[in-house]
């Protein structure tokens, strides 16, 4: 893997600050309005009275539908997502809100028909059932694509929400149409001077860079930049995150410079903030990666030695010590320190199998290119068969994400030194929340 890449790889997989579909197609011109059941493997519940239940939605299809049966898919549907039956409750609030759309836009049932399905994805959420989530979050999307958040308060929400689900599943152009919308629903509500469109413009920036619409990602993260830089406090959480979003997009186009000068800005901040942090750790290596792509390599080493340091003080041990280590293999790899590296190295891959697979490839293709440099075919060959092996995405796959606030770095456990796994301690005041679907930048 070309070293540079490194920093645009994203496993979103930092449970602290994190967060595919089935039933309908993620962009295209159709949703799916059908129910959850085959979705959610025919759960039992669904077999009571079915065919009572397809009656009622046929009857959501008819002029002859009576608002009873509106309020009585409603409770039903309320009943059975209160006991955790999400397939039912998916069937009677679907129902429910494709009859509610034959009302007027300013009825209230089809608000509270709108909220029932997001109280739904947000219980898919809660279930780590991101396929039904998103699955439901299309089919909301779909239904009110004509709408403005005037009418359905929270649209633009969800469709940040639905975006950052579309990351995650790999579906980057789709994730940049969601977050595009998000974007001209808070413009059309808000104008545009407005701090509501920061997120909006850092989200399609992450997703720019992985389509590798680099212009497009630099425009926005300088927008999100400005915003923050003129509308929030000079020493706002929001401000640290515009400066990573937009050092992440100069990176990506080799500005290492401006790229630098704003890691070193977002740095300064945080350390006023809390002297030692998760969220400082990944900054001191994404300078570190800055400098060895700038063959400033005694300036790498001191950051990267300075965040394993900072890992050591707050005893975070794991797969996310191991991210680190990658990077100071690379360092002293670069400065010709090749025994040191194949020590590092044979470190990271001894402990990568607490990762995840997308991270795990990341590691797998940077230990491939030493090798490779070393002339060590065979074994470049071997673990290229490792990678072909873990399948799905890989480094240089299109749905690779940008992960300005480095979620890839740090993984989704943190571990003491026995390597028992802990909560990731939050980094002070500073949220990465995307989506909080959270959209960690």
């Amino acid at each position: 893997m070309k070293r540079h890449l490194k920093i645009l790889i994203t496993g979103l997989a930092f449970a602290a600050f994190c967060l595919a579909s089935s039933g309908c197609t993620l962009a295209g011109s159709t949703v799916s309005m059908r129910t959850g059941d085959a979705a959610n493997g025919g759960d039992s519940e669904l077999s009571t009275d079915s065919s009572r239940r397809r009656d009622v939605y046929s009857d959501a299809e008819t002029d002859t539908a009576e608002p009873q049966q509106w309020s009585r898919l409603v409770k039903e549907g309320r009943q059975h997502l209160l006991l955790g039956r999400h397939a039912a409750a998916e069937h009677s609030l679907l129902a429910a809100f494709k009859l509610s759309n034959r009302y007027r836009s300013s009825d209230v049932r089809r608000r509270v028909s709108f909220k029932n399905l997001e109280r739904l994805a947000t219980s898919y959420r809660r279930d780590q059932n991101d396929a039904a989530a998103t699955r439901v979050l299309q089919i909301i999307t779909y239904a009110t694509r004509d709408e403005t958040e005037f009418s359905y308060p929270g649209l633009s929400d969800l469709a940040l929400e639905l975006g950052g689900l579309q990351l995650l599943a790999g579906a980057t152009a789709e994730a940049s149409v969601s977050f595009q919308r998000a974007l001209d629903l808070r413009v059309q509500k808000s104008g545009a001077n407005s701090s509501t469109l920061i997120e909006p413009y850092q989200r399609l920036s992450q997703a720019e860079i992985s389509i590798e619409q680099f212009d497009l990602a630099v425009e926005h993260a300088e927008k999100s930049l400005t915003l923050s830089e003129n509308l929030l406090g000079p020493k706002s959480a929001e401000l640290v995150k515009a400066r990573l979003f937009t050092a992440t997009a100069y990176f990506a186009v080799r500005r290492y410079e401006d790229s630098e000068k704003l890691y070193l800005a977002a740095l300064e901040t945080l350390r006023e903030i809390n002297p030692v942090s998760v969220l400082e750790t990944i900054v001191l290596n994404r300078v570190a990666l800055v400098y060895l792509e700038s063959n400033r390599l005694d300036e790498a080493l001191t950051n990267v030695d300075l965040a394993l340091k900072n890992l050591e003080e707050m005893k975070i041990g794991g797969i996310n010590r191991v991210m680190i280590l990658d990077t100071k293999a690379q360092i002293l790899a670069a400065d010709g320190e090749t025994e040191s590296a194949s020590r590092l190295f044979a470190e990271v891959m001894a402990g990568l199998k607490a990762a995840k697979p997308t991270n795990q490839k990341v590691l797998f293709e940077s230990f491939e290119s030493f090798l490779r440099d070393q002339n060590r075919i065979d074994e470049a060959q071997e673990i290229r068969r490792q990678i072909d092996e873990l399948g799905g995405l890989g480094p240089d796959h299109e749905s690779a994400t940008p992960d300005p606030t480095g979620e890839s770095d740090i993984a989704e456990e943190t571990s003491s030194p026995s390597g028992e796994a802990q909560s990731a301690p939050e980094p002070a005041e500073v949220s990465t929340s995307i989506w909080d679907l959270s959209s960690a930048p």
